[in-house]
């Protein structure tokens, strides 16, 4: 009896050593930000919608309307940041909170030095991408700029920048484009 107890936790610490060939279970989805405004650069592209750009510069105001654009450039502002990417993953908080017609994403760097701070995804009842807001942020030696820009899918976008560069006085800038009724 003895020697069966004996083989029997053998044979158990052996069955321990031994490693399953599982799939690594993956963590929260990132959101994917140039793929969706590459994607969003497509749609607009196609659907060619008239719009109506408001440009706030230095004290001045300039206003745009059109239907054409190359929204590709126009929104790349939008998709520069790889949050999406495994090798910085590590350096943002996701966390999720639900809304009274939806939920919403948040990521919050956990690194200081990150151009990306934060990223909220604001989700509708049907799972639908209702708003998406980025606050940027850089610093170094000769600028410091924040920003802070909003897209909505189906409306529009705006754009909110406060800079300053060494020797320059700071600047502010704002630009709002929505979209018109076809």
């Amino acid at each position: 009896m003895r020697k069966t107890a004996i083989f029997f936790f053998l044979a158990l610490g052996l069955l321990a050593c031994q490693t399953e060939n599982t799939e690594v279970q993956k963590g929260a989805e990132y959101f994917d930000l140039p793929a969706y405004f590459k994607a969003e650069a497509q749609r607009l592209k196609e659907e060619a919608p008239a719009y109506q750009k408001v440009i706030w510069a230095k004290g001045e105001v300039d206003s745009i309307s059109g239907e054409t654009l190359d929204w590709e450039k126009e929104l790349a502002i939008f998709g520069r940041e790889q949050l999406h990417e495994p090798a910085v993953r590590e350096d943002y908080q996701r966390d999720s909170v639900a809304l009274e017609n939806g939920y919403e994403i948040r990521y919050q760097s956990l690194i200081e030095k990150r151009n990306l701070e934060r990223l909220v995804l604001e989700y509708g009842p049907k799972k639908e991408l209702q708003s998406l807001r980025l606050s940027l942020s850089q610093n170094n030696t000769v600028y410091a700029g924040q920003s802070e820009l909003r897209y909505w899918p189906q409306k529009g976008y705006q754009l909110h920048k406060d800079q300053k560069v060494v020797a320059f006085d700071s600047a502010q800038y704002r630009l709002h484009l929505h979209f018109l009724a076809h």
